[in-house]
Formats: C-alpha cells, structure tokens, sequence
C-alpha cells in the first residue's frame, strides 16, 4: 500500500470536519494530542469538530482548544441513526476532509455526504476509507496514539505537537501565584484515581518525596488532590512539612474557572511529576509536564499519556506476577524520576 499524500498543499485554507460520538471530561484530555497534532499539520485550515452528542469541547474545555477548533457542534445529532443513510441527500457543509473517529461502516458511508474530498474513517479496517495506513504500518492499541498517527498519514510528515495549549489569562497568574518562579524545584505528585486499583500506595509517594527532598532542598513536592483524596493533606504534611496543596487553597484561584483547567496551568511550573493512571495525569501531560506514569491493572500501551515532554512509564507487571501496584517499588520510581528532574 502506498503512502498516502494530500493532493493539496496543506498550507492552503482547508476545511476539516472531525465526526466523533461526543467526549466526556476523559474522552476530551486524552484526545487533546490529537488536536494539538492536526491544527500544527493544518495552520490554515477551518476545523470543525462534529460532536453526535455532548462534547466537553463545548463547555469544560473549551478554552484550551480556542484557536485549534474553530467551530465545535455540541449535540450535532449528525448521523445519530442508520436511517439517516435513506433521508435526503446532506445539504449542510461540505468539507474538504473528514476524519470519522468512529467505527461504525454505515456512519463511515455516510461520511462521504459531508465531504467533497478526502475521507479518513477506520470502520472496517478502513474499507471506506480513502485516506489508508502507509505499507508495513503496525496498528497501535492506543487510541490517542492512533489519532495522531491519522495525521502523519494524512501529511507524510512527522507529528508534532509544537503548539501549547491556551488557557484564560486569571488561570496562568493564579498558578504562578501557587508556583512563584524562583530557586524551587517544583515536582508534582498524583497519589489518587476514580478506582483505587490503579492507586500507588499513599505511604510510597511520601516516600519518594522524603528521598528526593532528602537529596536536594531545592525540591518542593506538589501533591495535587482530587475531592476524594483530600482527607490525606494532614497525613502528608505531617510528614512533609513542606509540600504544597495548591488546589486546596481557594484563595489563589479567587475569580477563575474550577476543574481540569488548573491542573493543566499548573503543570507549567513543575520540572516533572509521577501520577497514577488517572484523569490529572492525562491534565499534567496537556500542560507538557514531564511526567512519569505508573500503571497497574490499566495497560500503558493503551492508555499512557502523550505530551510534547519527556515521559516514562513503570508498570507493576514489570516487578512482580499480577497487577498489584504495591508491587512497583519506591525505589525504581525515586530513581526514574530523578531522571526527568
């Protein structure tokens, strides 16, 4: 299979639809690399993100993919039922590219109503699809990371994800006011997750921070707590009477956006961090953050963050016979992480 090429210069002003059922707040920060990747491929084009139900894009993070969206249709109800393959013939936008995100083979069908172009859709091992994986490609089982390959497909070039996110101005001073630029060095711990198997021990993080702060009193650990976890602050300040809880102080953050948004703006001041699986890492790696990941019952190969930073993943099967995650050692992770410092 040849390697495919646009027939246009990619410099010119595209239009580009991206189909995709809707995204939740997960959905909406593992596909940000995507994005990242297709506005730096297309500087010129007009990207309209074509949302069958609820995006996030519309309303939580909307003002991070301000200037690499340029349209977002929220409950779009685009190809919502197979009927639609019998209505009248589309009369909306055409677009010279549509990326269909999903892999349904008759919502791929129906893609070809919307484009006057080129089609990329995956359904059916891209049967439908005029845009197809170059000659020896090896299908990646990570989703985000596939997305983004669509893109070196789509260019022949390689993917870079140069642009930095965008975020509300009050957002970037409140967390320099948490992180003040000086001699600190910043590293950032995620001890939590929505399901506690993917929990690195609480005991194990306080560890790593002992040792690293032990090696250079420069270093000040940052813990970013979610709700649930924030009964563990009197624990870990106990024993680290340095570490910060920016996100637990509400007067730094008077008069901004609550939610992801301030984990990705602090992820700007820290040199590094080590984080579970969870939806805050996938934050800290929109920010760029260098970032070590720590995965037990969740595979790496399908779910580790992607950002324009050094990162490095350790995994409990690499220690041991299951998935447990006591099974990573302090440590290993002590010093890998080191290695981003």
């Amino acid at each position: 299979m040849s390697k495919p090429v646009i027939p246009v210069d990619r410099e010119q002003s595209w239009r580009i639809g991206v189909y995709t059922g809707g995204e939740v707040i997960g959905d909406g920060l593992w596909k940000l690399p995507f994005i990242r990747a297709l506005r730096s491929a297309f500087p010129h084009a007009h990207i309209t993100w074509i949302a069958r139900s609820h995006t996030v894009y519309a309303t939580t993070l909307a003002p991070v993919v301000d200037g690499f969206l340029d349209e977002v249709l929220d409950n779009s109800g685009v190809a919502r039922r197979i009927s639609c393959l019998v209505t009248p013939r589309f009369k909306g936008e055409r677009f010279d590219l549509i990326i269909d995100t999903q892999r349904t083979i008759w919502r791929a069908l129906y893609m070809h109503r919307l484009s006057r172009g080129l089609v990329l859709a995956p359904a059916a091992d891209y049967l439908l699809s005029q845009v197809k994986p170059p000659a020896g490609h090896q299908p990646t089982r990570h989703l985000g990371q596939l997305m983004v390959d669509w893109v070196h497909w789509l260019t022949g070039e390689p993917v870079v994800l140069d642009r930095s996110l965008p975020l509300p101005s009050s957002l970037v001073a409140a967390a320099a006011r948490a992180l003040p630029a000086n001699d600190a060095i910043y590293v950032g711990f995620v001890p939590g997750a929505g399901d506690t198997r993917k929990c690195w021990p609480l005991a194990s993080y306080i560890a790593v921070a002992q040792a690293l702060t032990q090696d250079n009193p420069a270093v000040k650990p940052v813990f970013l707590l979610g709700p649930d976890e924030v009964s563990w602050r009197d624990e870990i300040a106990h024993a680290l009477p340095h570490a910060l809880f920016p996100e637990q102080e509400p007067e730094t953050w008077e008069g901004t956006l609550a939610g992801p948004l301030r984990a990705i703006a602090l992820a700007k001041h820290l040199t590094a961090a080590v984080s579970n699986d969870c939806g805050t890492g996938h934050m800290l790696a929109a920010g760029d953050c260098s970032l070590l990941s720590l995965f037990g019952p969740t595979e790496a190969a399908k779910f580790k963050p992607l950002n324009n930073a050094p990162s490095l993943v350790l995994e409990a099967q690499d220690f041991g016979t299951s998935d447990a995650m006591e099974q990573i050692p302090v440590d290993a992770v002590t010093t890998t992480l080191k290695t981003l410092l």
